[in-house]
């Protein structure tokens, strides 16, 4: 882009603004690609490409929010294993305080093993029923019963 700019302020012009013509190439040392990638921005692109730049953003979008999820979780992790270590430090052990943390730990815990089991159940549930509708669609269209 310096060497277009360069180039340009070089290149004579007469009294009317019109430039002269010095013989020559002006084009050395220019970075055509910024040019080629504005037209193809001017230029609408296709549903078809559209589609799959909005999948792509959407997969980037997930994957970031994955990506924060799994730090998210790592920076939990830590800040109870470093609680954990503080607890059961010989200091704080038989303390009414690690006492009343290791309790609301291990109700955390529970808590979080039912919430587990629960969704799991719900997930089975519903898959067992889309298996019996598909079933049920199946045999409708056939047209053959029992």
């Amino acid at each position: 882009a310096l060497a277009k700019k360069k180039s340009i302020e070089a290149t004579p012009v007469n009294d009317v603004d019109e430039v002269i013509d010095v013989g020559g190439d002006v084009d050395e040392g220019i970075d055509v690609g910024n040019d080629v990638e504005e037209e193809v921005e001017a230029h609408p692109i296709g549903e078809t490409k559209a589609m799959e730049f909005n999948n792509a953003a959407q997969g980037q979008i997930e994957v970031g929010e994955k990506i924060a999820q799994a730090l998210e979780s790592i920076a939990e992790t830590h800040e109870i294993s470093l609680e954990f270590k503080i607890m059961s430090s010989r200091s704080m052990q038989g303390s009414a305080i690690a006492l009343e943390w290791t309790q609301l730990m291990a109700e955390q815990i529970l808590l979080n093993r039912k919430k587990k089991l629960n969704e799991r159940k719900r997930a089975a549930e519903v898959e067992e029923t889309r298996i019996t509708k598909k079933k049920g669609q199946s045999e409708s269209a056939s047209g053959f019963c029992c």
